[in-house]
């Protein structure tokens, strides 16, 4: 954070005061500044006083601004006046008087007490000096009394004429200049070669140049023959005092160390200088200086430009001296090392519509030959982007699957530059969601759906949370853009609250479904909170009975096909329904029963298309041979029965019973059908009867023709 002294000696100044008794009176000169009013409210005294800012970057960061008074007399020495200093808006010069004051604004600024026992007067005008560097004109300061009612309350201050330095007004600024966003010219250093008696030398870069950085190398060398360097642009090049070369150029990535050649073995010194945040150099002059004391570049002309930055360059190539830089410029180099002192300066510009070879003139002690001149350059002025968005709203509530869009706009006033939208769930991984090149006018839009899922938010494949997502509390999704320049939107939020992801929920509970003889048969539903698809799968014992894609809250029936079912052993078995979200969870309902059966029934499905093609014929069956394989302990009663007319309307089912246990075959004794096909079907019941040995039914076979 430089801090800056603003004084008679470095800043050009201007002070004086108007007195409403003397309306057409100035009093500029070697003069003390009185301030108040004085014998009759007819007197009134005001200052004025203005400090150039040409040693403060344009677009600094002001941290402090101070202003320093030393008060030498008063004849209100009982009393203590409130002093308000006013921002002036219109042009003055030394010449003022009371009837061509400036205006001002009626508000001060700041004020402080004069007439207190100490003389040395700080007051804070930080709000002011930073209204001035970012670019509201600089016409100086207004002084008065708060109160010019009052007579016999005028005091008197030290002027730059006093004859004692320390009295002098001064302004003090600490200032930062923005690493980001900055909009002036930062001469960044140099760095000085030297070599003797060489046909070329190999010149240092300044430490820390980066591409983009502005390098301007300062370059003299004895002989009469010019320096010469490829891939930079000279801006000047002559002979006297020495020979001498003005050169530029842009650094690049890798920019290699400048080879500068001579067709003669000579004595050189070069200086590379370097400055950041330079857009282009605008103009450039230099001339002769010939046996003079002060070195002075031409006149720049007209400047139609703000917040350039004028550069002198000047070498005195006959005396090893030193420079005094003019007033506004700050001393980049003064160097006296063989062949020639060299000097650089530089000064912020602000509103300034040219320069004079008086304003730039840089005092050579001991006077001497060689050249002066100047350069302007004109920096990067970037604005910040700027970003709306559309979507998503505030205090959205995610579950899971659930989409988060954003969408916007980003505008950036400045033409060619690249924007680029990002954005970032709490302090998570940055995203780029949206880019696009700026054309000055037209909105770049961008538009990304964020998809939560498993307690996160996912671009696609990619994890822009970081983290799981708490619930119960905000999560922060921030979205901002940035151009290529380094400026920065402000950050547009949007809280969210999520809620984790809940597996499918089937309706009723488990059941113990006792002891049963006949299929279980249970209905149920299943509602998904998050709205996801589902798959509902039932089993019985482990074993897959089916799976589908359910309806969330339609009804549905589990049980056990009639195959299956009969192949069920008499012992406790468990049916099971199961509902399975698209990521994995789930939630079961299980019923358990007993198989315990007293009959056992079995016939053929016709429903099966596999049955209907087996046993479905065009002529008429004759034989039937039906085998049993179970076993039937004394006391069951099994009945079989067979027909060959299934698909009447009545068919005539034929007990078949004795000659299926003795493996025989059966001749039909019907030979009739009313529908158009025969068709063969096959009845067994088997009860228990008094049997006290279980009944078992593996399965049946046989043959017809």
């Amino acid at each position: 954070m430089p801090v800056v002294t603003l004084t008679k000696n470095n800043s050009i100044t201007l002070d004086t005061y108007i007195d409403s008794s003397q309306p057409n009176g100035s009093f500029s000169s070697g003069t003390p500044l009185v301030v108040g009013v004085s014998t009759s409210t007819a007197q009134k005294d005001r200052i004025l006083i203005k400090f150039d800012l040409g040693l403060i970057p344009n677009d600094a960061i002001i941290n402090s601004a101070t202003l320093n008074l030393t008060e030498i007399s008063n004849n209100a020495a009982s009393s203590q006046r409130t002093i308000g200093v006013h921002k002036v808006t219109s042009v003055w010069d030394n010449s003022v008087t009371w009837n061509t004051s400036p205006t001002f604004d009626n508000t001060p600024i700041n004020t402080f007490l004069a007439g207190t026992s100490s003389t040395a007067k700080s007051v804070s005008i930080t709000q002011l000096v930073q209204q001035w560097v970012n670019g509201t004109p600089n016409y100086g300061m207004l002084l008065k009394d708060e109160d010019e009612t009052t007579i016999n309350t005028s005091f008197a201050f030290a002027s730059f004429d006093n004859g004692t330095s320390a009295y002098w007004p001064t302004l003090t600024i600490d200032y930062t200049i923005p690493s980001t966003g900055k909009k002036c010219v930062e001469y960044a250093g140099n760095a000085v070669t030297g070599l003797t008696g060489q046909s070329s030398i190999t010149a240092s870069l300044p430490g820390g140049t980066q591409p983009g950085d502005l390098l301007i190398a300062q370059v003299t060398q004895s002989g009469s023959n010019p320096a010469s360097i490829t891939g930079w642009t000279t801006l000047y090049q002559g002979v006297n005092a020495g020979n001498h070369l003005i050169a530029y150029k842009f650094a690049t990535v890798g920019e290699p160390n400048p080879v500068f050649t001579n067709p003669s073995s000579v004595n050189w010194k070069v200086v590379i200088h370097r400055f950041k945040n330079v857009k282009r150099v605008d103009r450039s002059g230099f001339q002769f200086a010939n046996l003079t004391a002060f070195f002075s570049p031409p006149n720049t002309g007209a400047i139609t430009k703000t917040n350039l930055l004028a550069v002198t360059l000047a070498v005195n190539g006959t005396v090893s001296t030193s420079f005094t830089p003019p007033l506004n410029f700050a001393e980049g180099l003064d160097n006296n090392a063989a062949p020639g002192t060299a000097t650089l300066t530089y000064s912020y510009l602000y509103d300034k519509t040219s320069l004079t070879s008086a304003d730039m003139s840089m005092a050579s002690g001991s006077g001497g030959s060689g050249y002066a001149g100047y350069i302007l350059l004109e920096p990067i002025t970037n604005n910040v982007p700027t970003l709306t968005i559309t979507s998503p709203s505030d205090n959205l509530t995610l579950s899971e699957g659930n989409a988060l869009p954003v969408a916007g706009e980003a505008s950036d006033a400045d033409a060619n530059n690249n924007v680029v939208i990002r954005c970032q769930i709490n302090n998570g991984p940055i995203r780029n969601i949206g880019s696009g090149v700026s054309d000055g006018v037209t909105p770049i839009s961008f538009a990304r759906t964020l998809t939560y899922r498993n307690k996160r938010l996912w671009d696609g494949a990619t994890d822009v949370a970081g983290a799981d997502l708490a619930e119960g509390i905000d999560h922060i999704l921030k979205v901002w853009a940035e151009d290529d320049q380094g400026g920065k939107s402000a950050e547009v939020t949007r809280k969210f609250r999520v809620i984790w992801n809940r597996p499918p929920s089937i309706s009723g509970s488990d059941a113990d479904l006792g002891i049963i003889s006949t299929p279980p048969s249970q209905v149920y539903s299943v509602t998904e909170p998050e709205g996801e698809p589902f798959i509902i799968t039932e089993y019985l014992d482990g074993e897959v009975l089916r799976s589908f894609a359910g309806v969330d809250g339609q009804q549905y029936t589990v049980t056990i096909p009639t195959d299956k079912w009969l192949r069920t052993s008499l012992a406790q078995h468990t049916l099971k329904v199961r509902a399975t979200d698209s990521q994995g969870l789930y939630s079961e309902r299980t019923y358990t029963f007993t198989r315990s059966d007293n009959r056992i029934e079995l016939t053929l499905d016709f429903n099966d298309p596999n049955i209907q093609n087996f046993f479905i014929l065009d002529d008429k069956p004759l034989r039937i041979l039906v085998t049993l394989d179970g076993t039937f302990p004394s006391g069951s009663n099994v009945l079989v029965e067979a027909c060959n007319n299934f698909l009447d309307d009545t068919p005539t089912w034929e007990d078949i019973t004795g000659p299926t246990l003795a493996g025989r075959g059966y001749i039909f004794h019907n030979t009739t059908k009313t529908a158009a096909q025969w068709a063969i079907n096959i009845r067994v019941t088997i009860e228990k009867g008094t049997a006290t040995e279980p009944v078992i039914l593996n399965g049946f076979g046989g043959a017809f023709d």
